[in-house]
């Protein structure tokens, strides 16, 4: 099993753009545009539909087809490809694929897809048609779940010998070899696909049993003397059996978001992590009240003082951040809190898949010190002490960003 980095996500093409890096280095065209071009789509294709998959469950894939017409006369080569499952501009990299055959090998610029190239093959017009051999699924082993995991297709199509020449190049496996992917005739098949173009690939569909992550926050602890400014940290850790999905990239597919009580001001947040920041989090006013909106009836927070995203947090992990406030009046520390959030994608994907969403919420205490009473050194901790330590003296940290909510001095501008 091979399975992507998700940050190579950044470089991934177009599905419908086709390289093989185990045979060469090159582009096809893309299928709608590329009759003309020596690439035929003479399949019909078939779903794969797979539920009540468990986590850590391998699944073979033998898809059926239905050749409705011939090859083309001067077709040199049969293309199969099989896509892992992608997001917004990402790979998931929930899903890995294995086809160990000599014929096969990883896509370069969409590196969780996998190409099988068939030099000796027949013209099985009017039948249905199977791959000799499975390409197998593997579903990681803290895949969360009731969900569709997959979003996955595949498909198979004929090439000339210009375009087996300028993008795969001479075959570099044994013709010979025992342990090639081939298409053989079948007696039955299970199309046409659900998808718009059957004709260009079938859709594979794994729906994982249940299988829940738990996000949790705790309340956090703000101690110093009115004027000063102290560091607290925040933390959202993961309670659950499954690792959090990617569902969007940018800014992140977990949110981490707080208002602040009127008698605190936010000058600056630090995240750990390098060379990219563990958490993303909004700039301005503007962002923060455009994220307000877009979630909606979700929060039951007033406003965002702060919103800050992360990418994953795998099951049993924790991550936070340090938030540098200014304790501007003491008579005006209470109503604070925070929360943390999935952020679903375009598609309102994924469901919520929690066993618990009580604990997603909790109260920012803050205690004034005394004037006149000896000081202390400021305080704050959350739940990682470590973390907060770390991110603080920036020992593994970088500064997302330092604004200042400065509402009382606004306000007298505007009287």
């Amino acid at each position: 099993m091979a399975t992507a980095n998700p940050l190579l996500g950044r470089a991934v093409e177009s599905a419908a753009v086709l390289i093989l890096s185990a045979v060469g280095i090159g582009v096809f065209a893309q299928p709608a545009t590329a009759q003309d071009d020596g690439v035929a789509f003479p399949f019909i294709h078939s779903d794969l539909p797979f539920a009540e998959v468990e986590p850590g469950e391998s699944i073979p894939m033998t898809p059926t087809l239905f050749q409705e017409d011939p090859l083309p006369q001067d077709t040199a080569a049969l293309i199969v490809n099989f896509s892992g499952s992608s997001g917004s501009g990402f790979i998931r990299p929930q899903v890995g694929i294995d086809a160990p055959y000599d014929n096969c090998g990883w896509g370069q610029h969409y590196p969780q897809t996998m190409y099988c190239v068939i030099t000796d093959f027949e013209d099985l017009v009017g039948s249905a048609v199977t791959i000799t051999d499975p390409v197998t699924y593997e579903i990681d082993s803290k895949t969360a779940g009731p969900v569709d995991i997959c979003k996955c297709d595949y498909r198979v199509f004929a090439v000339n010998a210009e375009v087996l020449d300028r993008d795969i190049g001479e075959p570099t496996w044994d013709p010979d070899s025992d342990n090639l992917l081939g298409l053989t005739a079948t007696d039955s098949w299970d199309g046409p696909s659900s998808g718009e173009r059957p004709e260009e690939s079938g859709e594979i569909l794994v729906e994982t049993t249940e299988n829940p992550y738990d996000l949790v926050v705790e309340d956090i602890e703000v101690a110093g003397r009115e004027g000063e400014e102290v560091d607290t940290g925040v933390s959202v850790a993961n309670l659950g059996t499954a690792d959090t999905l990617w569902t969007e990239e940018v800014p992140g597919s977990i949110a981490l978001r707080g208002q602040l009580p009127d008698g605190l001001e936010l000058t600056g947040i630090t995240s750990p992590g390098e060379p990219w920041p563990e958490w993303t989090c909004l700039e301005s006013e503007e962002e923060l009240a455009e994220e307000y909106q877009r979630v909606g009836a979700a929060t039951e927070l007033e406003r965002f003082d702060f919103a800050c995203f992360a990418l994953y947090i795998d099951a049993g992990a924790e991550r936070g951040f340090a938030l540098a406030l200014d304790i501007v009046d003491a008579d005006a520390v209470d109503g604070g809190r925070i929360e943390t959030d999935v952020v679903t994608d375009a598609d309102g994907w994924p469901p919520v898949l929690e066993n618990d969403l009580e604990n997603n919420r909790a109260d920012i205490l803050v205690d004034v010190e005394d004037a006149a009473r000896p000081q202390l050194p400021a305080t704050g901790m959350s739940m990682t002490t470590v973390l907060i330590a770390a991110a603080v003296a920036s020992a593994l940290g970088v500064a997302l960003f330092a604004v200042a909510r400065r509402r009382k001095a606004d306000a007298g501008s505007e009287a």
